[in-house]
């Protein structure tokens, strides 16, 4: 009874078999396609996000660029600066030499004039307080001669103003009076011959009694007129004796007057000389002041010197320190440098590898797509079931060889850098696990097409089996 039953059966499923033969292959080609639908989005994701990964190597490498443009204009200017810094250091140590064995040369040679200075100025001084002392006493004597010169100067002075004075009054009164006698006696003559006229026609005209009154007034105005002359004539006398008197007086200030020059004379002489010795005396003391001077300014030169020699050392201390500041700056640029190159290897060959994972999928998806597209001839659908098993083996192997290509790539990334480069080179932009390169969270999309990997790998092994079961049925 049961074979029996078992031939029913299968001559029922071979019934079935002609009726429907393409119902697995429909089902393997719906799951075939929604695989490929979930390996497309997959792949439209890794696309995307090797679009990212593109663009964000290339921002990388135009950064990379920029900062290795920043740091070879960065390292020429330091360089630059270095030799012209170095350069200065060169020169200002030579110039410092020079100036020391100047400053040591001038400093001996300062010290030595010093104390030839010292010694003269010693001996100077003690002289010339000696003679300050000689001179003072002279001059002293000098002060009282030169009061009494003046005192007789003075005098002298006077006296040859009041001669002048009454030399001038006498001309002027001689000259007035001849002036005056000449005026009065033209002016007597003229009266005289007037009334002599006047008394002659008078003579004439009156009578006898009339001119004898006439002639013995003009005999009492020609007595009057005569005592007027003699008045004159007596002034005049006295006047010449006057004149006489003043001209002897004047010969005798004239002797006082010649002497007094000659004493004069004598004396501008000795005050000449004693000028003479004084402007000896203060040239003297101007040329001690002059070196006394030199002195003071090769002392301040020295001094500015020294102080100058101390800001240059403190100057080339700071540019030492400077310059050390400078060489680890270099230092830090050519080891930030050395980071970048080996950052932007890393992206370099993580991207080929992402690239080869990619052309991988491509192939592998391909090759499925043509294992599921093949046409199938009803010789084909007709033949055992075996085929199908093993079309579904194949499907299997290909989820698991992508499984085993999606999983290298979460395997296989390469060692992330140190913290303190991470810190260094990642900028605000930067996100961790935004490039690819590090793991996102726990719901990241390589779990969850591995997920749908799985499920898929384990509807095909149901599949599988119950396809199995019915061939052996």
């Amino acid at each position: 009874m049961p074979p029996k039953k078992g031939k029913g059966k299968g001559k029922k499923g071979k019934k079935e078999e002609k009726k429907d033969p393409n119902k697995l292959t429909n089902v393997d080609r719906a799951f075939c396609e929604l695989t490929i639908t979930d390996l497309n989005q997959k792949l439209a994701r890794l696309r995307t996000h090797l679009a990212s990964l593109d663009d964000n190597n290339v921002n990388l490498k135009d950064k990379l660029r920029e900062i290795e443009e920043d740091h070879t204009d960065v390292a020429a200017h330091l360089e630059r600066t270095l030799g012209e810094r170095n350069e200065t250091i060169h020169e200002l140590e030579e110039r410092l030499t020079e100036i020391i064995k100047i400053r040591e040369a001038e400093n001996a040679q300062s010290a030595e004039k010093i104390r030839e200075l010292e010694t003269k100025y010693k001996s100077m001084h003690d002289q010339l307080t000696s003679e300050i002392k000689l001179l003072n006493g002279k001059l002293n004597s000098l002060d009282e001669f030169r009061v009494q010169r003046d005192l007789l100067l003075s005098k002298f002075d006077d006296q040859e103003t009041e001669l002048k004075e009454k030399e001038r009054a006498h001309t002027e009164m001689l000259y007035a009076m001849e002036q005056k006698a000449v005026v009065e006696k033209d002016a007597l003559k003229k009266e005289v011959e007037t009334k002599l006229l006047q008394v002659s026609e008078d003579f004439t005209r009156s009578s006898e009694i009339r001119n004898a009154g006439y002639t013995r007034r003009l005999i009492r105005e020609n007595i009057a007129l005569q005592k007027e002359i003699d008045i004159l004539v007596l002034s005049q006398i006295k006047m010449q004796q006057q004149f006489n008197d003043q001209v002897v007086r004047h010969k005798e200030m004239a002797e006082q007057y010649a002497s007094m020059d000659q004493l004069k004379k004598q004396l501008i002489r000795n005050s000449q000389n004693k000028i003479k010795i004084i402007e000896k005396l203060t040239d003297n003391y101007e040329k001690l002041k002059s070196k006394y001077v030199e002195v003071a300014k090769y002392r301040k030169l020295y001094e500015t010197a020294v102080k100058r020699d101390i800001c240059e050392r403190f100057n080339f201390k700071d540019m030492s320190k400077k310059m050390r500041h400078l060489e680890q700056r270099i230092e830090e640029l050519k080891m930030e440098k050395s980071r970048f190159i080996a950052i932007h290897q890393q992206h370099e060959t993580e991207i080929q590898r992402l690239r080869d994972i990619i052309i991988q999928i491509k192939s592998t998806v391909r090759s499925a797509i043509d294992a599921i597209d093949k046409p199938c001839d009803k010789q084909a659908a007709r033949e055992s079931m075996s085929q199908d098993a093993l079309r579904q083996l194949r499907r299997h192997d290909l989820l698991t060889e992508l499984m085993d290509i999606v999983s290298s790539h979460s395997d296989k990334l390469p060692p992330t850098p140190s913290a303190l480069s991470i810190s260094r080179s990642t900028s605000s932009v930067y996100r961790p696990g935004k490039m690819g390169f590090m793991p996102r969270s726990a719901s990241s999309l390589m779990e969850i097409f591995k997920r749908t990997a799985h499920k898929a790998a384990s509807a095909d092994v149901v599949a599988t089996e119950y396809q199995i079961q019915q061939v052996e049925s």
